[in-house]
């Protein structure tokens, strides 16, 4: 194998490394922010149950005000009751009371049903803030082992760039361009091998003609696999 594609897997040794690095950045600032977003989540629910809560006391103070006025009715009538004068009044005011005393029940019935409601949203309120604690300690423990590694790996990152560039000022510009393409369209892919037995790129593990392989055996150039596109090249130790 000789200068050139040489340089090339070398720079393919140096991408592999860099882009390992990064996917270790990045999962750990994904790691943060999936916590972060879960402390959130909880503290946007705690939220909607008060609001949740705020709207059921409305409602409970407007179904009491009823609830009220119905009872200074009923006391009223009860008052009509002893007055009236004939049998058919009497029934009459009688009735009134025992409609009004239904609708009260239903009345009372709707305002226990909210009250346990407000309890219910209450003692959901207090276990998501415990939950939120437990999950703001655990953001902190994430954020320690987060801080303690990161300015590694970015040490890496920097040292592999710096190299990768070092490698890559060797090349000539349309032959550093493609390998850039290649390296855009393969996740980092680049190169890849064969042997003079098998004949198989390594990268699609389709077949490569034999005068490829036979060019390649002979000349430091820059050929490509005709399925995938990928530079190919040779260990002839192999």
């Amino acid at each position: 194998m000789g200068p050139v594609l040489s340089s090339l897997v070398d720079l393919q040794a140096v991408e592999n490394e860099l882009r390992n690095a990064r996917a270790k950045l990045k999962k750990a600032n994904q790691t943060l922010l999936r916590q972060q977003n879960k402390i959130k989540q909880l503290q946007d629910s705690i939220l909607a149950q008060k609001e949740q809560i705020r709207n059921t006391r409305m409602d409970y103070d407007r179904l009491d005000l009823d609830r009220k006025s119905r009872d200074e009715d009923i006391a009223k009538m009860r008052v009509a009751l002893n007055t009236a004068r004939t049998n058919k009044e009497y029934s009459s005011v009688l009735s009134r009371i025992n409609t009004d005393k239904a609708d009260l029940s239903k009345l009372e019935e709707q305002l226990l049903q909210l009250l346990m409601e407000v309890e219910s949203k209450q003692k959901l309120i207090v276990e998501t803030e415990a939950q939120v604690k437990i999950e703001e300690e655990n953001l902190t423990l994430i954020l320690s082992d987060i801080e303690a590694t990161r300015g590694d790996i970015q040490l890496d990152i920097d040292r592999l760039e710096e190299r990768k560039e070092q490698l890559s000022s060797k090349l000539e510009p349309k032959l550093k361009d493609v390998f850039e393409r290649l390296a855009e369209r393969n996740d980092g892919d680049v190169m890849s091998e064969i042997t003079e037995k098998d004949r198989i790129c390594s990268g699609c593990y389709m077949g490569v003609p034999l005068e490829l392989v036979n060019r390649l055996l002979t000349k430091d150039e820059v050929r490509t696999c005709p399925s995938c596109g990928r530079i190919l090249f040779m260990n002839t130790g192999n």
